[in-house]
């Protein structure tokens, strides 16, 4: 474990350059990686405990994006089986984390209502689209949108939304 800590703190330097930064805190053998992107701020918390490898790394989500509970369950268990599998490689398991964020977040433009990636209150990504414009929408702003303008049309071709 002492080893994969050094690769850390090593590798520190050369991961920062991608969005991706750590935290590492050995009184607690916690290790923070934080993932920036434009709006887009995570967070994963892995605590090594101290019957570690006898007992499983514990996998949190500090920030994060809303994603559906069952993808964020499938996420944090892949990395504990890749660290798992990969004899302590804590350094694969943040990257795949990464990996896994990076395609949640590929293409994703910024809401047309509010002009934001990432809701400000409930951090969830535009997903609802227009059928006929294709343009997407955060839930929350596409329904205040509807509620002020007391019309169910897209804010930008004027078409039914639903």
């Amino acid at each position: 474990m002492e080893n994969e800590i050094r690769k850390i703190e090593i590798s520190q330097v050369d991961l920062n350059t991608q969005n991706l930064s750590f935290t590492l805190f050995k009184s607690t053998k916690e290790i923070l990686a934080d993932y920036i992107s434009g709006e887009v701020e995570v967070q994963l918390k892995l605590k090594i405990p101290k019957e570690y490898p006898l007992k499983s790394i514990e996998v949190k989500c500090t920030k994060q994006l809303k994603i559906p509970e069952m993808k964020l369950r499938r996420w944090m268990l892949s990395i504990r089986k890749m660290i798992s599998s990969q004899n302590g490689d804590f350094i694969s398991g943040i990257l795949l984390w990464k990996s896994n964020i990076e395609k949640e977040i590929e293409g994703i433009e910024d809401c047309l209502i509010c002009y934001s990636t990432v809701h400000v209150i409930d951090k969830s990504l535009p997903k609802l689209a227009c059928k006929n414009c294709e343009n997407k929408f955060h839930a929350h702003c596409i329904r205040k949108w509807f509620a002020e303008s007391q019309k169910s049309k897209c804010p930008m071709c004027q078409s039914f939304f639903w």
